[in-house]
């Protein structure tokens, strides 16, 4: 087993790098563990906790104003509505 990570490591990762870059490296770590792991549930274990650092890399990228949220067309912008329900085109 790895011991305690290495605090000051982190620290100079967060300075020197983006937060979203420190959550992909995490989840192609997860990644690795789940490729050596003992059995089925912890291959899930670390797969899942794979998907869930790569969704905050991204949630991280949108907060940094890096990316656009998902599902979000700069090219077609759709209609906006008015308080009264008709649509507004501009």
């Amino acid at each position: 087993m790895d011991g305690p990570p290495n605090t000051s490591e982190c620290k100079e990762n967060v300075m020197n790098g983006k937060q979203s870059e420190i959550f992909r490296d995490n989840a192609e770590n997860c990644a690795d563990k789940a490729e050596t792991a003992k059995d089925e549930p912890t291959r899930k274990r670390f797969k899942r906790m794979e998907v869930a650092w790569l969704a905050l890399a991204d949630q991280q990228d949108w907060l940094d104003g890096e990316q656009p949220p998902l599902g979000y067309n700069r090219a077609v912008s759709p209609a906006v509505s008015s308080p009264s329900g008709h649509e507004n085109r501009t």
